[in-house]
This record gives structure tokens, sequence and C-alpha cells, in this order.
């Protein structure tokens, strides 16, 4: 049972009455778990629509998103790009950690990769895209990309 008094318990009061996806919530907290207890990414595809923008890609773990993340800042090599890996880097340690200390957190950001955007145009491709999105934030989602 959750401390009402606790952080966590506070967080998902407020995502609650700002309206998250209690389903939603569910599914990117199991994406988390299993992600971490296997380490292996796994991508469920996910369509939805935030700020009434249809954004479609795989729904993956936050440790995938933040190795992925560090991954793509590594090609850089030196510089800012460096500084910021390693802030990823420490990012991934940290998440890993809290995992370890509670292996269901509270999800308050879903992470996507292999991004899409709906235009009145079309459909774009976003080149090396790993998007993270506030739960809160989302007014709209279904099971699928495109």
């Amino acid at each position: 049972m959750i401390d009402p008094s606790s952080e966590r318990a506070q967080l998902t009061a407020e995502r609650r009455q700002v309206g998250a996806d209690d389903l939603l919530m569910i599914l990117v907290g199991w994406i988390n778990s299993v992600a971490h207890e296997t380490d292996v990414g796994l991508g469920v595809g996910l369509s939805v629509v935030v700020g009434g923008t249809v954004i479609s890609g795989h729904l993956i773990g936050a440790d995938d998103w933040l190795r992925k993340s560090a991954k793509s800042m590594n090609e850089g090599g030196r510089g800012p790009a460096a500084s910021v890996n390693a802030l990823l880097a420490k990012a991934l340690d940290t998440w890993r950690a809290n995992i370890a200390a509670d292996p269901a957190p509270e999800s308050a950001y879903l992470h996507l990769a292999d991004v899409r955007i709906l235009f009145a145009t079309g459909v774009t491709p976003l080149a090396r895209s790993l998007w993270r999105v506030r739960l809160d934030e989302v007014q709209a989602w279904q099971l699928g990309s495109f």
C-alpha cells in the first residue's frame, strides 16, 4: 500500500486530477518494468494526441530510452555531446537504482522511438527520433502506430 503522504502518491493524485489515463499509466508501467527486468528493448506500437498533434511510434521503457539517447549523443563523441552523454548515463544509473528499490514505480512519462507525426499533408517520420511525453498531457491514445 502506498503511503498517502509519499511523493509517489502525490504525483499519482496530481495526474489523476488533470486526467492522466489509468490504463495508459498501467501500460507504460508494464513496459518500463518488463524492459528493465529483461534488459531487452521491447516496443509496442502506440499513437497519442498531445496538444492536438497526432504522434505515433513505439512505446519503449524509460531505461531503453535513456540508453538509446546516450548512444545517439555518443555519436558526437566530445564537447557538449560528451557532457550530455555523461548526464544521460548518470540518469540511467539513477533510474535503475529506483527500479531496484521499487519494481513498480509510478510512471509520469511515456517514451517513444521511431516517432512519426501526422500533418494535414501526410505522415512525417523523424530521423533518430526518441520522444519523452508527459502522461498527463496525452489527450487520446490507441494501440498501434502508423
